[in-house]
């Protein structure tokens, strides 16, 4: 190919791209012609360079590797066109340069993820300086640090192309320089990797420097990430520092070492002619996957009327409780149609997690925002009881503050809540009582002050905590899933669960948690969530109810070993029209046989028929009441004859106890640790009428009597427990002790005098 038609090759690929917007992307150079020849095959770079190169340029440009333009080279080239590349094969003893390439693409790939328009200087003085690390300064976070293809044009829209001597530099990684000469002004903007594009997340100001410590202020992301841990995204796509005071970098008159998201912030005192650095403060825009890890649903309690729109954190917490973390790392804003908005412009006045957003009419569009959290802030959350311990006619005031409500119910809130809801006594949403708070986060509590409301007073409140899963798990019950949500809704009432899950759950719990069935955690927000309260359980009422599961944290009495009674039966339904089996009435007909302060209840017909399934209605069903069936209350049928036992805790189970028996396998038909058998091989060790049992794994798991694997679990009987092999259970290895009467703890310690029996435990 002559040199003239190599030229005529160049000039039509530069023409084709004046004719619409195109962007030239960066160089290429993936081989040396030290074997056969130098080839740049579009084809190869589109496979090294994934996402870097459109898949149809429009047209190419190659150079040596120093820079010299191709047509001046005098090769002769093979290839040369934007849809294959470049190929410049070895020939008659010469070789070919080292080439380089770059391609122009078209509108519709430039556009994918690109940016705004920058003009941040002017042709004055030495020309125009487009350079992409001024730009990273003028406009923070707007830009990516690794640009994959530039556009340049001139403040009135012409197309611009790297042609001429002036144009010194035009490359997406550097930017764009025109030298005076006669230099236009000029605009650029760049297109980003795909990542960079969407929704970001933007984090909190971080200060772990200043100029007077060793001559410079540096606020490296390496630094950062070690002081910070799970605050900053190890990856950032922007970077933006501002003085601690709030003026902007670009406005300083510093020359910065370092301001690129992928190393972070430097400015050093010896490169500033004779001045010194200011004091930085710095942040990062965070990628959609670590933004993703702990975020909340989006949020938009404000319109633009009036002010502005003001989706402020401390609104937020108050409009939608339990939703937010109190210190988000990081926050998101979009217009309410999806379009991402950065802190930019002087309207947006307030742009930070630990605040919120706030922009100030001007022309405001109506945002929403979201917010990033720690890690122990996602997951299942236990949400407590309500608490209310003052009023507003006690001292002007309505005070729930956490530190005076952790004194008066110990045991009862976590130390370390993550959320917290405040209602009026009568079940208003604080956020719609038109009183403002003096206080109302998690870390401190809940503070309305009359003086505050403009002549008015504040309502009575009363409050709830979201704890975190580390207190949650204390002492926790499994997840009962007890109803669907057809018909009328699922309902998952606390009652209702303590008579079909009996022994299992404890009739005060201090706190709840849901879930779908498939795990996803469910807070009480939606109105057609009716009941969502550890002493009442949960409700959901149709709407379009999902299914859900509920468990409970209960006092830590509850958890650990328990002993079970045996059966009482003092009453039947023919008798005054109920059958009564009430805990003060047994306490007097068994003094000594049952505790005053059961843990747990549970019912069955006299034939063995558990209690949820004979579809009588109870008029009370709870270890502190006891149990009762009225005739009355079951529609013209009658209710069954009951029987009743209770779960005892520790210190009424080990006033008279035998050591733990654990003789025999769970190899065979299962395990068997029946009372006759254990007299036998234990003698004078256990009574023959104990007052309650106790059962665990030999690892220590305690075990309750719930499922038909557990045929025998009496104190008169002792344990049994079947392997299933075709259900594929398989027992494992249970020890059991007894509770006796204290005649027996009694004989046993005068046996000890004359005998080697030991092992009796006695506390009276």
């Amino acid at each position: 190919m002559s040199s003239k038609v190599f030229a005529t090759w160049v000039v039509l690929a530069s023409i084709i791209t004046l004719s619409t917007q195109s962007c030239i992307t960066q160089w290429f150079d993936r081989d040396d012609p030290t074997g056969n020849g130098d080839y740049e095959l579009l084809a190869d770079l589109l496979s090294m360079y994934p996402g870097e190169i459109c898949p149809i340029p429009i047209g190419i440009e190659a150079q040596t590797i120093s820079g010299q333009p191709a047509s001046q080279t005098g090769d002769v080239f093979q290839v040369y066109n934007p849809t294959t590349g470049l190929s410049c094969a070895n020939q008659g003893g010469g070789i070919c340069a080292d080439y380089k390439v770059r391609f122009t693409c078209p509108e519709t790939w430039c556009s994918k993820c690109r940016t705004p328009w920058f003009d941040r200087d002017n042709p004055g003085g030495l020309g125009d300086y487009e350079t992409l690390s001024l730009t990273l300064v003028a406009y923070p976070l707007q830009v990516c640090d690794q640009p994959i293809a530039i556009e340049v044009t001139t403040t009135s829209g012409t197309p611009v192309l790297p042609t001429g001597s002036s144009i010194t530099v035009y490359d997406p990684l550097q930017g764009f320089v025109c030298v005076n000469g006669a230099c236009l002004d000029y605009r650029v903007r760049f297109t980003c990797p795909a990542s960079f594009c969407g929704t970001k997340c933007v984090t909190r100001w971080f200060d772990s420097d200043n100029p007077n410590t060793n001559g410079s202020d540096s606020e490296l992301l390496t630094t950062l990430l070690g002081l910070y841990p799970g605050y900053i995204c190890p990856n950032p796509l922007g970077i933006e520092a501002q003085t601690i005071s709030g003026q902007p970098a670009s406005q300083t008159g510093n020359v910065f070492q370092v301001y690129n998201p992928t190393t972070g912030f430097s400015c050093v005192n010896a490169n500033q002619g004779g001045g010194i650095c200011a004091d930085y403060k710095v942040r990062f825009a965070c990628p959609e996957d670590w933004c993703s890890k702990c975020r909340t649903p989006w949020f938009d309690r404000d319109n633009p009327g009036g002010l502005g729109d003001y989706e402020t954190l401390s609104l937020t917490l108050v409009a939608y409780p339990l939703q937010v973390c109190d210190q988000p790392i990081a926050i998101e804003v979009t217009t309410t149609s999806g379009t991402p908005v950065l802190p930019t412009g002087s309207s947006i006045t307030v742009y930070d997690p630990l605040q919120g957003f706030v922009c100030v009419n001007g022309a405001c569009l109506d945002y929403r925002v979201r917010f990033t959290c720690p890690a122990s802030f996602c997951g299942t959350k236990c949400v407590t009881r309500w608490f209310d311990s003052d009023n507003p006619n006690t001292n002007g005031s309505d005070s729930e503050l956490l530190t005076t409500l952790l004194g008066l119910y110990p045991g009862y809130i976590c130390p370390n809540p993550l959320g917290i809801e405040a209602q009026t006594i009568s079940g208003l949403p604080a956020s719609q009582t038109g009183n403002v708070f003096q206080v109302y986060n998690p870390t401190t509590g809940f503070s309305c002050v009359n003086a505050n409301q403009g002549g008015g007073f504040c309502a009575d409140y009363k409050v709830r905590f979201a704890c975190p899963e580390d207190w949650c798990s204390k002492c926790r019950t499994p997840w009962f899933d007890r109803d669907n949500p057809g018909g009328l809704g699922d309902y998952e009432m606390l009652s209702l669960i303590l008579v079909a899950y009996p022994l299992q759950v404890c009739d005060q719990p201090i706190a709840i948690e849901v879930t779908t069935t498939s795990g996803t955690p469910v807070l009480p927000t939606g109105s057609s969530i009716t009941v969502y309260d550890p002493l009442q359980g949960f409700v959901c009422v149709n709407g379009a109810c999902l299914d859900y599961r509920v468990r409970f944290t209960c006092p830590a009495s509850f958890c650990g070993t328990k002993c079970v009674t045996r059966w009482f039966d003092s009453d039947n339904p023919n008798t005054n029209g109920s059958d009564s089996e009430l805990l003060t009435t047994l306490l007097g007909l068994y003094p000594g046989y049952i505790c005053p302060n059961p843990l747990g209840i549970e019912a069955q017909t006299i034939s063995g028929l558990p209690a949820s399934q004979t579809g009588n209605i109870f008029q009370v069903y709870n270890p502190t009441s006891g149990f009762s069936c009225v005739n009355a209350n079951q529609g013209g049928g009658f209710c069954a004859d009951y029987k009743v036992r209770f779960a005892c805790p520790e210190d009424w189970c080990s006033k008279c106890r035998t050591p733990w028996f654990d003789r025999d396998n769970p190899g065979g038909l299962g395990d068997y640790e029946t009372l006759s058998l254990t007299l036998v091989a234990y003698p004078l060790q256990v009574c023959d009428q104990p007052i309650a049992i106790e059962v665990t794994t030999i690892t220590e798991t305690p075990v309750l009597p719930n499922g038909s694997k557990f045929p025998v679990y009496d104190p008169l009987q002792g344990f049994e427990c079947k392997n299933e092999p075709q259900s594929g259970w398989i027992c494992q290895d249970y020890k059991v002790r007894y509770k006796c009467p204290r005649s027996f703890c009694w004989i046993s310690v005068l046996s000890s005098l004359s005998s080697e029996v030991t092992n009796i435990t006695v506390n009276y």
